[in-house]
């Protein structure tokens, strides 16, 4: 029995990619043959990406949007899609990331074997040396506090939908560190990870969220409140 998709994609003033990017993921998602829903999260966008939705996506079967009335941050847009879905599984999918059949296909290989999958991104592109300096900081951090051991924390995730039921993994944080919070409790709580290689497409318009000097400060100020918490055994 092939297991129903649930794709969560947070949106936060996306209007120059936002079209095409769902599209691709539906092209794809249609070509797998899967049951599959998308839930879009719109993080109170302030340009024409909530309207884009309504227009092109509000008719759509297999689309949902659910809209914020204040900005939640990246995880709070992923919690809010979570706690939505109906699938086996939960994909968390960046707008500025679709899937193509190549990522979908390398994930579906690998479905079964673990309570998460994570694709590890094989080249950052169009990554600046900022946003590389950011990135190396972060996998540092977060690898020595917590003793971790993955390549990539923040990327595209597939999480069985078991794991944030009653007594699972409950996210407290809504930056861009949610990712990697999620990680960390599933290791504690003995889920099993598997990550493997997958080629990242480049970004060919919009500002990353990753390369905002605020969200920077946020994750890591997320970091150490985390490890804060940790300490105390409050996690």
């Amino acid at each position: 029995m092939t297991p129903y998709l649930s794709i969560v994609i947070p949106v936060y003033n996306e209007e120059e990619i936002l079209e095409s990017s769902i599209n691709k993921n539906i092209d794809v998602l249609k070509k797998s043959g899967f049951t599959f829903e998308i839930i879009i999260v719109n993080d109170s966008s302030t340009d024409s990406s909530s309207e884009i939705l309504c227009q092109k996506f509000s008719e759509n079967d297999f689309v949902e949007i659910i809209h914020h009335s204040e900005n939640k941050g990246f995880g709070g847009a992923v919690k809010t899609g979570i706690q939505a879905i109906r699938g086996d599984y939960i994909w968390c999918i960046p707008v500025d990331s679709p899937l193509t059949e190549d990522t979908f296909y390398a994930f579906e290989k690998h479905f079964g074997e673990a309570d998460i999958l994570i694709g590890y991104r094989i080249e950052r592109k169009g990554y600046n040396q900022w946003m590389k300096l950011n990135s190396k900081v972060f996998h540092f951090l977060v690898s020595m506090l917590f003793r971790m051991k993955l390549k990539d924390y923040n990327w595209i995730h597939l999480y069985r939908n078991k794991i944030f039921k009653e007594g699972g993994i409950q996210i407290q944080f809504d930056g861009l560190f949610m990712l990697a919070e999620v990680l960390i409790k599933a290791t504690k709580k003995g889920y099993t990870i598997k990550e493997f290689p997958v080629e990242q497409q480049q970004r060919l318009t919009g500002i990353a969220s990753a390369s905002k000097l605020i969200n920077v400060i946020r994750a890591l100020g997320d970091i150490l409140k985390f490890k804060f918490l940790d300490i105390l055994n409050k996690i």
